[in-house]
């Protein structure tokens, strides 16, 4: 019987392995990710930072840094190869040592919200697994969301006369929360059949028809050429913050 031993010295550890240092990100003024870094937990060590607030196993976690430029960034790890896909990472601001999270995501694409133009915030990728030696590379693009429609908000929703027609888009729309159900009426989706309360219908946009005909009844709809974008509809009458749900 023959032996062979080889000795075997592994990696040292990402330059990035500790908070203090931390890696730059270059923010995208988009989102398509066209300037990524690159980076890997291979040899990555416990950064003894808390790991306590977000999920996952922060044994083998890698640090980096961007400047916000604007109050929300959309956070991709992608190109993940040589181990296990399934990355965690999380959002931080302050200094090392004394941190405040932002975000933590299993998934490898998230938005972090409420941020400060101009504040640096730091962002911590590990593996989920608690199995040690992971050796997983990935690029991070950091991207920068477009602005939210005109029509974002009740207060400036877009006219639309008699027959017209509207083009429209929510992409980055932001919640419409608070709005009471409607009670009858509707064909499922956020209308209820005499619920009462809140509910959030999520991200949405804003019309306005004004009638000049009395118990006129009207038709809307809409039309998503290519897309599968499922469409919800809701129509008040009244005013922004006193509505009465018709449909």
């Amino acid at each position: 019987m023959a032996f062979c031993l080889e000795e075997y010295t592994p990696p040292p550890p990402p330059a990035n392995n500790d908070c203090a240092n931390a890696e730059g990100l270059t923010v995208n003024t988009d989102l398509a990710c066209g300037t990524v870094t690159s980076g890997t937990i291979a040899s990555a060590t416990a950064s003894g930072e808390d790991e306590t607030t977000c999920s996952g196993t922060e044994d083998d976690d890698v640090w980096y840094s961007f400047v916000a430029t604007a109050t929300s960034h959309e956070i991709d790890l992608i190109n993940i190869t040589n181990g296990t896909t399934d990355l965690y990472h999380s959002v931080w601001s302050g200094t090392c040592g004394s941190l405040t999270n932002i975000l933590c995501s299993d998934p490898n694409s998230s938005t972090a919200s409420g941020l400060t133009i101009g504040e640096t915030y730091l962002l911590r990728v590990y593996s989920w697994t608690s199995t040690s030696g992971q050796t997983t590379s990935f690029d991070v693009c950091i991207g920068t969301l477009p602005p939210p429609p005109v029509n974002d908000d009740c207060a400036n929703a877009i006219s639309i006369a008699a027959g017209g027609t509207a083009t429209g888009a929510t992409s980055s729309a932001t919640n419409i929360e608070n709005l009471t159900p409607c009670s009858g009426g509707g064909n499922g989706g956020f209308c209820s059949t005499g619920g009462t309360g809140t509910i959030d219908f999520g991200a949405g946009v804003w019309y306005v028809y004004t009638s000049s005909v009395l118990g006129e009844t009207i038709t809307v709809s809409t039309d998503n050429p290519g897309t599968n974008f499922d469409t919800e509809i809701q129509i008040f009458e009244g005013s922004c913050g006193a509505f009465t749900c018709v449909g």
